[in-house]
Formats: C-alpha cells, structure tokens, sequence
C-alpha cells in the first residue's frame, strides 16, 4: 500500500497543482503566492524511481487532473504520474482550459536523488595514549579530501596508563565486540580494520576509507533535532530504494571541542604533524567524542520498511550539564544484521540535515 505526502502549490489562475508522493503524509506544505511570483518554501525530494504523482486541484478543492496536461523539464507526459532513473532537479507545470483560453500553471519543482555514501570511521583512542595522535591527522587528511565521512572517536581506558575522562560504557563494550586489538585502532563500516604504513610516523592510508566515500547506495538518512535547555528531541528519517526490514539503527551523540592533555609519543619525530608539540600536548582538542548511545551501540531493529517508504523514528533525552550543548551532533547510520555500515549521517545540534 502507498502512502501519500501532499505539497500544495496556489496559483494565482484560481488553481491548485498538487503534488503527491510515496512517504509519510503527515506533513503538509502549503506555498502561498501573491499577484506578482510563486514563492517557493520548499521542494519535493524523492529517490530515483520513486513515483510523484501530480494532481491539478481548484480554489473549492474541485479536482481538474482529468482536464490538465503535464509537463516535466517542457515535455509533455503520458497521466499524471512521474519518476525518474536518474538524479536531478525538475520543473513542472501544468497546462489547462481556463475559459476558452490555455493557461499554464506557475512552475514547481521536484528534486530526483541517488543517495551518497558517508564513509564510516570508529577512531578508538585515548588522551594517555602516546600513539593515538596519529589517527587524529590521519582523520583530517580524510576530511580534507571528501565531505562524506562520519567519524565518531571512542575513548578507553588502560589498565597500564589508568582510565580516560572521556570513556563510556558503550564504547568499552564496542572495543571488546570488534576486538579492537589496541590503540589507536580505527574501524571502517564496521566491517574493516584500518590499516597503517609501516614506516614512521605510521600514518594510517588514507585511500582505503576514501574508497567508500561519496559511492552510491540504496539508503538514505535525514536528522532534525532541537534542544530546549536540557531536553534534546532527536527525529531520524530513513528511506531505502530496496526493503531495509530488519536492518538496525544506531544513533550515538557526540561532542567536539573538548581540551585536555594529550599523551604524544611523536613530538620527538620529525616526520609527524605532532614533533615539537610537547608530551603531553596541552589543551589538545578531542572532537567527535561519543558521549551516548541513543540506541544500542549495535543497533535497534527497525521493521517493516519496504522500499522507498520513508520512516521517522524519535527520541527524547536529557542532556548531561557537564556537556557542551554548543558542541553537540548526531550520528545515525542503518547497519546490516551483520553490524557493517550501509550509510551513516551526521548533523550538528538543532540542524536539520536532509537526505543526501
């Protein structure tokens, strides 16, 4: 069965081009216009593939679809239904009888997207280890080349080098379930190790996360969140080109600008970013920081979405004092039954991030 979400466009011919497509139709955009322009609020965003369906509707909510033709990039189409492929953007309008005269209605649009592949990167570190500073440069050189990478960085502790302040449970628990083998380790997709040069000062290959980035998949993930003093709502929408039943949700929330000491066992290097910035590096700044798992750090099940069925899911939490609410972002990524990463997303706190 389809469910469809209606975006009413007024004209000012006295008709209404209505359009209607797959997802959840709770919500409602209406575009006003005046005498002189259509103003545009706000687009449709489907998937490749993915039907709209255009009805032309009047003043008194009387339906004239039978009587309008259809036009999408100015070609004229077969009914009143419309999909694409291919990704882009595309203007429709439709062309009626309106007394004897044909008018054309003002000009919409609707956005057709692949979704894009955020690469994932679970950093396991910590502020005593003397080595983990590399992983944190290497992670830069990544984002300086691709904007599609999702970091989160998990601290532990040591039973050589005592307990780290920015270690939580759920991310001890990560470390023994992936069996990390120490630090720093850095995980991809949950589904490989990160691998490092052998020379010094050891740099992890960037090539091999930047293979998945920005690659296209089947899934897509938005996120809207708000933060009202202490309380957070957080709004995940997922939508697929194939049935994701089954598959899990993982929801962390994380920190950035966080400054404490950082062990630095390469400010003795001079082939490292880190030579000559003291040991320990003072007021290093820990970003990425997971500070809590919304879900279970493996994932809660999400049922019965079939493909290109979009589904909201929501959470509400109270957020800790002794954190940064300024600093705060979400990261959700729909994993397989396996763990490994199908897509992630990330946004900052009271942003809302679309499907991409």
């Amino acid at each position: 069965m389809k469910i469809y979400k209606t975006i009413k466009v007024l004209m000012v011919f006295g008709f209404t081009l209505l359009l209607s497509c797959s997802g959840d139709d709770s919500a409602n955009v209406i575009y006003n216009i005046n005498e002189e322009s259509l103003l545009i609020k706000n687009y449709e965003k489907v998937l490749r593939n993915q039907e709209v369906v255009f009805d032309l509707i009047g003043d008194n909510n009387a339906n004239y679809t039978e009587f309008a033709i259809f036009y999408v990039n100015n070609v004229a189409i077969a009914g009143n239904v419309f999909s694409s492929p291919v990704e882009g953007v595309f203007n429709v309008y439709a062309e009626y009888d309106l007394a004897g005269t044909m008018t054309e209605t003002n000009v919409t649009i609707v956005e057709v997207f692949i979704p894009k592949r955020k690469v994932f990167i679970e950093e396991y570190t910590g502020t005593w280890c003397g080595f983990c500073p590399r992983i944190v440069s290497s992670i830069g050189e990544v984002r300086g080349q691709s904007e599609d990478v999702v970091v989160v960085a998990i601290h532990g502790n040591s039973i050589y080098s005592g307990t780290d302040p920015l270690a939580v449970t759920e991310g001890m628990f990560l470390k023994n379930y992936f069996e990390v083998p120490g630090y720093p380790t850095g995980i991809i997709n949950r589904d490989e190790f990160w691998e490092y040069e052998t020379i010094t000062p050891h740099d992890f290959i960037i090539s091999q996360p930047l293979a998945f980035a920005g690659t296209e998949v089947n899934t897509s993930i938005g996120i809207n969140s708000q933060l009202i003093g202490v309380d957070l709502t957080v709004e995940i929408k997922v939508i697929s080109e194939t049935d994701i039943t089954s598959k899990k949700l993982v929801v962390f929330l994380l920190e950035d600008g966080i400054l404490l000491d950082q062990a630095n066992n390469y400010y003795g290097t001079p082939e490292s970013p880190w030579y000559q910035m003291g040991n320990p590096i003072v007021d290093f700044e820990h970003n990425d920081v997971l500070r809590m798992s919304i879900t279970d750090p493996l994932g809660n099940v999400i049922s019965n979405i079939s493909a290109l069925e979009e589904r909201s899911i929501n959470y509400t939490l109270t957020i800790p004092v002794d954190y940064n609410s300024s600093n705060l972002s979400i990261v959700a990524m729909v994993v397989n039954e396996d763990d490994t990463v199908i897509n992630a997303q990330f946004a900052e706190i009271n942003e809302n991030k679309e499907y991409e």
